[in-house]
């Protein structure tokens, strides 16, 4: 079973067609207008199959036609910084990891959220880490894609699957540009795994709403 009560129409497509905000463009009520979303799964849907039915439900109920297009936009490049990467190649885990319900985010001593096993990120008020187990270096570029809110295009040449961590302090009230939470990353990135992310100009795919009903068709 599917279900997302009170949630705005932007949510549902950005889990339908993978895309983070920056990534698709549509009328502002997408992101305001609420909606109870419930549709039954069959067992055994794959998360490409499931994204695909998503897609069908908005343009049953709401109508909405989408395109994409590249538009010209501020990206990051991630190469291989000097001296290269400080981390290893990773080992496949026997069994998957264990999910636990969810509680309090535990921190370590210097603040950092502890992260059990299965948890690839967490952010808690001035403090956030990303953990790789066994990921290759796409996982990471997509990671970061959303923490940064912009697109990070993969440079580094690495074809491997990695087990790393990168763990990053900033401001948390500091709203004055540049943004703390992504410089602290940049820099943490950087330092902690030998990853340069440097700002150019590019261009990126994004998705545009064409059309969509504000009113959905009864159930």
């Amino acid at each position: 079973m599917y279900s997302c009560r009170n949630c705005p129409v932007s949510w549902v497509l950005s889990e339908a067609y993978d895309v983070q905000p920056f990534e698709f463009t549509g009328p502002g009520w997408l992101a305001v207008d609420r909606f109870d979303f419930t549709a039954k799964v069959p067992a055994g849907t794959s998360k490409d199959d499931f994204r695909l039915m998503l897609q069908g439900l908005l343009v049953d109920r709401f109508q909405m036609t989408v395109h994409r297009e590249k538009k010209p936009m501020t990206v990051y490049e991630l190469t291989v910084a000097k001296g290269g990467v400080k981390f290893h190649e990773g080992t496949p885990p026997e069994q998957a990891p264990e999910t636990r319900p969810p509680g309090e985010m535990k921190r370590d001593r210097d603040g950092f959220p502890i992260l059990d096993a299965g948890m690839a990120m967490a952010a808690i008020p001035g403090h956030a880490r990303i953990r790789s187990t066994n990921q290759p270096i796409s996982w990471f570029v997509r990671m970061l894609t959303g923490q940064l809110q912009g697109p990070v295009i993969d440079a580094t040449a690495l074809t491997g699957k990695y087990d790393f961590q990168v763990s990053w302090a900033y401001e948390e009230n500091a709203n004055a540009p540049p943004n703390p939470y992504r410089s602290a990353l940049i820099q943490a990135v950087q330092s902690q795994l030998g990853l340069k992310l440097e700002q150019k100009k590019g261009e990126a795919e994004v998705l545009i709403v064409d059309r969509i009903q504000k009113t959905p068709t009864e159930n």
